[in-house]
């Protein structure tokens, strides 16, 4: 995460006067999907010490899903600030490395080991809220994100071991309210995950309360 956006979008929010129209708390539910960057460093980590791997790795390949699932709840102290808390489903991943060695004739053989991932996330955000126009407002989060990963030996039950860690969290949002009861999201977040910089970007419907 680029941390130092950090400090930025937590001064932002004061530089607008005026708050969006009301301040109803609401709950959404978002569909989405993730990026993230190609660094291999935490995989080929990952697979040598799930598979006790010493050697040098042929090659490793990671492929993660583009699907995310997201059910959050928004909390308005005034209409200026506001608390979100969230529970993702950050989609399934699969890691794959190959292992070059010699067999007793001489002859070079390749071994592969494949692991699959389930990426789960807990996240509580900090968020300033402020007008854009009409019926459109924005808003800056700031806060945390507690992420575990469960995995599993490709073709057996994913959960047997499990990975648990947090960092920072950033993220941007448009909310557009259709009326009293209904609104429309758009959300961008940024933090890092089980060693990747991972990016989400969600839609979703929801309803104020």
């Amino acid at each position: 995460m680029p941390r130092f956006l950090l400090p930025l979008m937590l001064c932002l929010p004061l530089a607008y006067a005026q708050g969006p129209s009301d301040d109803a708390n609401y709950v959404l539910f978002q569909y989405g999907s993730p990026s993230y960057d190609d660094n291999t460093a935490p995989i080929e980590t990952l697979l040598r010490q799930h598979f006790g791997i010493t050697g040098d790795l042929a090659s490793v390949s990671f492929d993660w899903n583009d699907e995310v699932f997201r059910v959050a709840e928004g909390y308005h102290f005034s209409k200026h600030i506001s608390l979100e808390g969230a529970l993702s489903w950050l989609g399934d991943s699969e890691a794959t490395a190959s292992v070059a060695g010699v067999a007793g004739d001489g002859a070079t053989t390749t071994s592969t080991h494949r692991l699959e991932m389930s990426h789960w996330g807990l996240d509580l955000h900090a968020v300033g809220n402020f007008n854009l126009i009409d019926a459109l407002s924005g808003q800056i989060k700031a806060g945390g994100i507690l992420w575990w990963a469960e995995t599993g030996l490709r073709g057996s039950d994913i959960g047997k071991n499990r990975e648990l860690g947090g960092d920072l969290s950033i993220g941007l949002s448009l909310r557009y309210t259709f009326s009293e009861t209904m609104i429309a999201s758009l959300d961008w977040s940024s933090s890092e995950i089980d060693g990747f910089e991972v990016a989400v970007t969600t839609i979703g419907l929801g309803f104020r309360y």
